[in-house]
């Protein structure tokens, strides 16, 4: 498919400890990591961790693909698939991938990337994750604001 670029959007990216949906469809997820993911001690496997990803799909058909990248490089998972519809989708639509990290020998610490591409590896999205090991960072700080709601509510 020329110019995959126009097939789908990322929209949303989480990890997080477990994933799940209710009857409605509604998505949960529980433990969502916010940035840096942090292990008071090298664990000797990865954690069970989950990956929620929700693309918009912009044509009935591409191809894509999700890699998680160690620092050095190397693809510890590369998950490919198919998006398949019988019709243009509506725009309200959205395809949503939810995956568990198979159990695995953990590699250590350091910058991971989340990669995501259309067809003929079109990269569409990438994000660094920070894996460390250690106790957490003591930082305190505030955030001042103000929210504003409607006179008409």
């Amino acid at each position: 498919m020329a110019d995959d670029v126009h097939h789908f959007t990322v929209e949303s990216v989480n990890i997080c400890d477990f994933v799940s949906s209710d009857a409605s469809g509604k998505a949960i997820l529980i433990g969502v990591y916010q940035g840096n993911i942090r292990f008071s001690e090298p664990p000797t496997a990865w954690p069970p961790l989950f990956f929620s990803i929700v693309l918009r799909p912009k044509t009935p058909k591409f191809d894509f693909s999700i890699k998680f990248v160690r620092p050095d490089r190397i693809n510890f998972i590369d998950l490919e698939g198919t998006y398949i519809a019988p019709g243009d989708p509506p725009a309200e639509n959205r395809a949503i991938i939810n995956f568990q990290i198979p159990p695995m020998r953990f590699t250590g610490a350091g910058n991971y990337e989340i990669v995501i591409s259309g067809a003929d590896n079109i990269e569409l999205y990438r994000e660094t994750i920070p894996i460390s090991v250690g106790p957490p960072v003591k930082f305190v700080a505030s955030i001042n604001a103000n929210i504003k709601v409607s006179a008409e509510l």
